[in-house]
C-alpha cells in the first residue's frame, strides 16, 4: 500500500505538501496540486484513517447502543445522526436485543473502536454493572431505570 512518502517522492514534493493537498489547504499552487492528485490516483494512495484518528486523538464517531429498532429508537437514531452530521461527526448504531451480554459486547466493541462517545440505553445491565464500566470514553446513559451518578 503506497504511503504519503511514496506520493511525495513520485510527485517531487514534500510530505507536508502532500498533506496540504489531501487536507485541501490553500497553500498549494494549482499545478502542484494537480501533480500530487495525479500521483495519488496513479499509485492508488488512500488516507490511513486509523493513523489519522490516532494523530488527532479522536475518531469523529459516536456509538449509539440501543435495545432494538422500534419506532422510538429509530427516531432517536435519526435525530442523533442528523445532529452529529451537522457537526461533521458520524453515528454507529448497535442493537443489543435488551441482552446484558450483547450490551457488554457492544460496549467492549465501542471501546475497542475508540469512539469519541457512547450513547447507551441499558436494559440488561444493573446499576452496579453500569457503575463499574471503564471510564475511558464519555458515556451518556438513557433509560427509565436508576442509573449511577456521573
Amino acid at each position: 500500500m503506497p504511503t504519503m512518502s511514496d506520493v511525495a517522492r513520485a510527485a517531487g514534493v514534500s510530505v507536508m505538501t502532500v498533506s496540504n493537498v489531501i487536507n485541501d489547504r490553500p497553500k498549494v499552487g494549482k499545478e502542484t496540486r494537480r501533480r500530487v492528485l495525479d500521483v495519488i490516483d496513479e499509485l492508488g494512495y488512500t488516507v490511513n484513517l486509523t493513523a489519522r484518528e490516532l494523530r488527532a486523538g479522536r475518531s469523529d464517531t459516536v456509538a449509539l447502543i440501543i435495545p432494538n429498532f422500534d419506532h422510538y429508537y429509530s427516531e432517536l437514531a435519526t435525530a442523533c445522526a442528523d445532529t452529529l452530521a451537522g457537526k461533521g461527526l458520524h453515528l454507529v448504531v448497535t442493537r443489543t436485543r435488551a441482552s446484558k451480554e450483547d450490551e457488554l459486547s457492544a460496549l467492549s466493541q465501542a471501546q475497542f473502536q475508540r469512539y469519541d462517545g457512547i450513547v447507551l440505553s441499558p436494559v440488561g445491565l444493573s446499576y452496579k454493572e453500569i457503575a463499574a464500566l471503564p471510564k475511558t470514553q464519555p458515556v451518556l446513559l438513557l433509560g427509565e431505570q436508576e442509573l449511577p451518578p456521573g
